[in-house]
């Protein structure tokens, strides 16, 4: 089971692929990424298997042949095993920068040596704060 994985859902995103997959990977160098390739005929997924390669990020990209973001993110769930989830967009709506790091222990979002007091947290990218 992994620690944290970041799931990118991404249909058509090879413009901003590359970007999100580093800029995550600089913010959370240890957790898992999964880009989830929802059929993009701009080769998208290509992209992202490159890059990670190339930045040697752990993950994997995975395809999901049924249209929509929600086909996608269950597919995620589906495959991916993990004590937290961070649910980004492909297309750098979400900064990086605005992701607790989870190098940080205290992180109460991000921990997981720590019980959790709360199921879910919710952040947006308009007021870089965080629900619990």
């Amino acid at each position: 089971m992994k620690d944290v994985a970041i799931i990118i859902p991404a249909y058509n995103e090879s413009l901003t692929i590359e970007g999100v997959i580093q800029q995550f990977y600089e913010q959370m160098p240890e957790a898992y990424q999964v880009v989830v390739d929802n059929r993009s005929s701009d080769g998208t997924g290509e992209i992202a298997s490159r890059v990670m390669a190339e930045l040697s990020v752990h993950g994997e990209v995975i395809f999901e042949g049924m249209p929509g973001k929600g086909n996608a993110l269950k597919r995620a769930f589906r495959d991916v095993e993990a004590q937290v989830y961070v649910i980004v967009d492909a297309d750098l709506t979400y900064f990086a920068s605005f992701t607790p790091s989870s190098t940080n222990s205290s992180n109460r979002f991000l921990s997981t040596s720590k019980p959790f007091l709360n199921d879910l947290a919710s952040g947006n990218c308009f007021s870089n704060s965080f629900l619990f």
